[in-house]
């Protein structure tokens, strides 16, 4: 681990002691943060931080690394919409965009989405 790495650790380890606190004071985040001379951005900041770094974490877990092999008989219509996404998935044209609607969202994401916006939308998608 070089020096930039284990000074993030300690940042990440440190504000994870002052999220703590602030939480279990019962105090808002902005109180909170007046009353203990800490930068009400600062505070949010590293919030983010914190969350970014505890999905990154998971992330293996939750996101599918091979299509399930059985599809069963009595499909719902969500299952059915995932079924025709994962075939339409396998003859992909990267000229085409693909469109997930979820209620009233829709997300389109197009052939120049890098792959790290992609797994930033799932992100955003698994947690908001």
């Amino acid at each position: 681990m070089n020096a930039k790495q284990k000074i993030r650790k300690a940042n990440l380890s440190k504000w994870a002691d002052l999220v703590h606190d602030q939480q279990a004071s019962g105090l808002t985040i902005k109180a909170w943060c007046d009353q203990n001379n800490v930068s009400f951005h600062a505070y949010n900041y590293w919030k983010h931080i914190l969350k970014e770094e505890y999905v990154n974490s998971i992330l293996p877990e939750i996101v599918p690394l091979s299509k399930p092999e059985v599809i069963p008989a009595q499909e719902t219509d969500s299952q059915l919409e995932l079924r025709e996404l994962r075939d339409s998935c396998d003859s992909y044209n990267p000229s085409q965009t693909i469109t997930v609607s979820i209620g009233d969202v829709r997300i389109e994401i197009g052939s120049a989405a890098s792959d790290k916006m992609i797994t930033n939308i799932i992100k955003a998608v698994r947690y908001a």
